[in-house]
């Protein structure tokens, strides 16, 4: 069955709120250390994984103990620049459109485990793929940004309409399929304009960790170890899982999504 779409901007959800809020102070403090402390703080958290080439003899690898760290905590920084400001403004709005329907119809804890995954999945990969092929060409490959939740949380949309159609902002129809073809396409044509092969292992990666979540939400439940129910503490309630009656009707905010 298919629906009407029509866009609308969706509820602030609560954990989407409380990140919003943290990346911003923790884009304002990076910038207040940067500039009136003249501490880098952008050096010290964002991922760099890069090979430069030496005086003495040939390229080596800029991997070392602060990679312990920045593995996690490249996600709250940014550039400190003019640039910086627009790209985690652009951020935290698709955190906001892709993310809160996610929390609102699933739940926070599934929501910061998809993040959670999301900043793994875009961050290990990159170090592996340094530390494995040290023949690779030397480069300027770095990792900033919030930009793995935004591609796990729109692979999300594709995994969850898994043989269905997706209708982006109300404005046209496509399958699950093509919108994510077209997610791996777009980190395809954001290497070739910066040529930084650590974000396109890490967005492929973060896209991947979304349909992997979105596979293991729909794994069928365990049985109990026992064969005898445990019965209720508290009798007359209806306990209603997050997200099982929502997919029965469109939320009428963002994407529409129309499962086979």
């Amino acid at each position: 069955m298919q629906y009407s779409s029509a866009f609308r901007f969706p509820p602030l959800s609560r954990f989407v709120k409380k990140l919003c809020v943290f990346l911003i102070a923790a884009f304002v403090l990076e910038l207040l250390a940067v500039n009136f402390g003249r501490f880098n703080v952008f050096e010290l958290l964002a991922l760099v994984v890069a090979r430069k080439f030496t005086p003495e003899g040939p390229a080596v690898s800029t991997l070392g103990f602060q990679t312990l760290w920045q593995v996690i905590t490249y996600v709250v920084v940014a550039p400190p620049t003019p640039d910086g400001v627009m790209s985690l403004a652009f951020s935290l709005l698709f955190i906001w459109l892709i993310v809160s329907p996610f929390e609102l119809a699933y739940g926070p804890l599934h929501t910061i485990r998809l993040c959670g995954l999301a900043v793994l999945a875009a961050s290990i990969p990159a170090v592996l793929l340094q530390l494995l092929f040290p023949c690779l060409p030397p480069s300027d490959s770095i990792l900033y940004g919030t930009f793995p939740i935004t591609y796990a949380g729109m692979a999300t949309i594709a995994g969850l309409a898994r043989g269905g159609t997706i209708s982006p902002f109300g404005l046209f129809t496509i399958t699950a399929k093509q919108f994510l073809g077209f997610l791996i396409g777009f980190s395809v044509v954001m290497f070739l304009a910066s040529l930084n092969l650590a974000m396109l292992v890490g967005s492929v990666g973060a896209i991947g960790a979304g349909l992997w979540y979105t596979g293991w939400m729909r794994r069928p439940p365990s049985r109990p170890s026992t064969g005898r129910r445990r019965r209720s503490s508290v009798s007359g309630l209806k306990v209603i899982l997050s997200g099982k009656d929502e997919q029965k009707k469109p939320t009428g905010w963002l994407n529409r999504v129309t499962t086979a």
